[in-house]
């Protein structure tokens, strides 16, 4: 059994829960970050003479804005890169890893996850605010942009068979339970005996591959018919 084979996909239930949990402790975070940077903003910006006009205000406004994101990006890539999972992930037994080879992802591929799953709803939102002039009714349409962002890419991963949504297709990843994730590189395989010096060596045997076998028949290609993102994928033909 390969590695991807051994994967199972997390719940989309499972993933609700713990996604509720890492919004709790994101806006924790991002709550502690704002009241760093406001008494910072407040003590050096508008000490300042002349400072506390429209630009300024709006200026620092965006600057806030621009950290409270980052870190919101800091708590959940630079926890995915280092241990795999969220607080969220970790107290739900998931964690995110190549759909191929169940191995840790790398940052480049946790930071494309991360972006695909927040810039779509965050731009959803901007574009929905700016086509309202009312303020309550801004607040709506950046509501109802959001809700409908977040909707289409938990359906995408609903209508996958190995439940990767649109940002672990991007990024290469799955969401897989922890129990199911290979502790780690398996063993290399043990050399063949060597033959007697008066008797040519025997040539090894080709490896059984099992079922798999009939769908591929090298090892580049042996990934499994349901590691496939498709429901129904067709047999390779073979020259």
């Amino acid at each position: 059994m390969t590695a991807c084979e051994s994967l199972v996909p997390a719940g989309l239930g499972r993933r609700l829960a713990a996604r509720l949990i890492d919004v709790v402790a994101a806006a924790a975070a991002m709550f502690a970050v704002s009241i760093v940077l406001g008494v910072l903003a407040v003590l050096i910006w508008f000490g300042s003479p002349g400072s506390g006009s429209s630009v300024d205000t709006a200026l620092l406004g965006f600057v806030l804005t621009a950290a409270v994101l980052a870190a919101h990006a800091a708590y959940e890539v630079i926890l995915t890169v280092r241990h795999g999972a969220t607080v969220g992930k970790a107290m739900a037994g998931m964690a995110v890893v190549n759909h191929q080879s169940g191995a840790q992802p790398g940052t480049g591929q946790i930071l494309a996850r991360h972006l695909m799953l927040h810039v779509p709803p965050t731009v959803g939102c901007a574009v929905a605010v700016s086509m309202f002039e009312p303020a309550d009714m801004r607040a709506w349409a950046a509501i109802a942009a959001g809700a409908a962002s977040w909707a289409l890419i938990g359906a995408s991963a609903a209508w996958n068979p190995r439940r990767r949504g649109w940002h672990d297709r991007l990024a290469g990843t799955v969401v897989a339970t922890a129990d199911s994730v290979p502790a780690g590189p398996p063993p290399p395989p043990k050399p063949p005996p060597s033959a007697p010096a008066s008797q040519p060596a025997a040539q090894p045997e080709p490896e059984s591959w099992g079922l798999v076998s009939d769908y591929y028949t090298t090892p580049t290609d042996r990934t499994g018919a349901h590691c496939s993102d498709r429901k129904n994928p067709k047999r390779d033909q073979r020259s």
